[in-house]
């Protein structure tokens, strides 16, 4: 009672080197288990296949449509046309939503670069489509990852080049993680406060990295 050392720490200042160590070596070891889900995969083996697939991509985040049509006031009625890389139709559907405005969430990943030098690239995958008012998000959500999903695929970002084997089993992963991810910090939202009836928007990445909704002549 009343001693102010401790046995391992022998009243040195700073504490003893081994624990200094031992530190070092979990936050080293949490570190190494985390990267890979930096990456979105299980494995960190498969990033070079995922950011080469990635990179050559088209800088669009997601070739999706979205039309206004005409519905009550304080409600919201759309039809969302889901493409491929190509063009062609995945999905296609139409919701009614209570609120004026149109909401979209996104789970974006980041994928590290693959050499010193690299930029990586980011993917988003649109997760939720829902209307909003002054009071905030309405009741109903349209779960969008089904929309494209194409045998574990997404299908978003396929059309473009047909992936390898290693790539397609990197996106595999990639989409699985993302069904799972309940992280607000990889958590991305788009808001269009009056979208106009009778107007077709087309989802692009903008120029500041964000997704926007811009307006297309036919939908």
């Amino acid at each position: 009672m009343g001693r102010t050392r401790t046995e391992n720490g022998g009243g040195r200042k700073g504490g003893s080197p081994f624990i200094a160590i031992l530190v070092f070596l979990v936050t080293l070891g949490l570190a190494a288990l985390t990267y890979p889900s930096y990456l979105g995969v299980g494995k960190s083996k498969d990033s070079p296949a995922l950011l080469g697939y990635a990179e050559a991509l088209p800088q669009t985040i997601a070739p999706m449509r979205i039309l206004i049509l005409p519905a009550p006031a304080g409600s919201m009625r759309l039809r969302l046309k889901v493409l491929d890389l190509s063009g062609q139709e995945l999905s296609l559907l139409e919701r009614s939503f209570q609120g004026q405005g149109l909401g979209l969430d996104f789970v974006s990943r980041r994928l590290a670069p693959a050499a010193k030098g690299g930029t990586g690239r980011t993917l988003l995958f649109p997760r939720d489509l829902y209307g909003y008012g002054e009071s905030g998000e309405g009741p109903d959500k349209a779960i969008l990852l089904d929309a494209y999903d194409r045998d574990g695929l997404p299908g978003i970002y396929l059309g473009a080049k047909a992936p390898t084997e290693a790539e397609a089993k990197a996106l595999a992963k990639l989409l699985a993680s993302v069904r799972e991810d309940s992280s607000a910090s990889r958590r991305m939202q788009l808001l269009l406060p009056a979208p106009e009836a009778g107007t077709a928007y087309e989802l692009r990445l903008g120029a500041s990295g964000n997704p926007v909704l811009v307006k297309v002549g036919a939908f």
